[in-house]
């Protein structure tokens, strides 16, 4: 599968029933669950410069990499930093509450969405046929 921002080959992921961020989310964690709904949302799901820092072998997403990446738009890395902070528990990158009021409504809505996710509140993330999309079986 290609990128649809760049056009590069996107990289072969290994073969499973359910991808690895849902599966943790699906057993309850939460910081799993808030960044796949970020990380598996319309707005980043075919992108190469997020998946090139997802490492399904070894399990991890390179925060650092995804946000070194100059080229997100302002609202793309606001929701990105708020996917790390979810994601470490709050340990790295502070997320300034009065830029996420800022966001458009479609940024608005899935920055609630990790948030609730973060929680434990509402639905799991519907990751698996999002992810599907996203990197090739």
């Amino acid at each position: 599968m290609t990128d649809s921002i760049s056009g590069r080959q996107l990289p072969n992921r290994r073969k499973t029933s359910r991808w690895w961020l849902a599966e943790h989310a699906a057993d309850g964690d939460h910081e799993a669950a808030a960044a796949a709904i970020i990380l598996c949302d319309p707005i980043f799901a075919g992108d190469w410069r997020l998946w090139a820092h997802v490492d399904d072998n070894r399990e991890e997403i390179d925060w650092d990499g995804i946000l070194a990446d100059r080229t997100w738009s302002s609202g793309e890395h606001l929701l990105l930093e708020l996917g790390r902070n979810l994601w470490s528990g709050g340990h790295q990158t502070a997320v300034d509450l009065t830029k996420l009021v800022r966001l458009g409504d479609r940024f608005f809505s899935v920055a609630l969405s990790a948030i609730e996710a973060r929680r434990g509140c509402g639905p799991l993330p519907r990751t698996e046929g999002q992810r599907a999309s996203a990197s090739p079986r």
